[in-house]
């Protein structure tokens, strides 16, 4: 997942300042261990990982099987 972040549609050009800087690009996004965080949310990249997450939140061993509404209130809490 740390290597998606470069290329990534909605993270690459905040992961790409990070990187450049060596710092908190945004005020609000961090890198820590190589990962992206906003505030305290793991930014996911799009691709199969973020896929991955929603189905096994939706209907996976994680959470249970919940609608949609509660799907994404629980995605929403724990990534960006």
């Amino acid at each position: 997942m740390k290597t998606e972040y470069t290329n990534d549609e909605d993270f690459g050009s905040v992961w790409n300042n990070i990187s450049k800087q060596g710092h908190i690009a945004e005020k609000e996004y961090v890198s820590r261990d190589g990962f992206l965080f906003f505030k305290s949310q793991l930014c996911v990249p799009r691709g199969s990982f973020r896929e991955f997450l929603i189905t096994k939140l939706h209907g996976g061993g994680l959470a249970g099987h919940f609608g949609h509404d509660k799907t994404f209130a629980i995605v929403a809490d724990r990534f960006y």
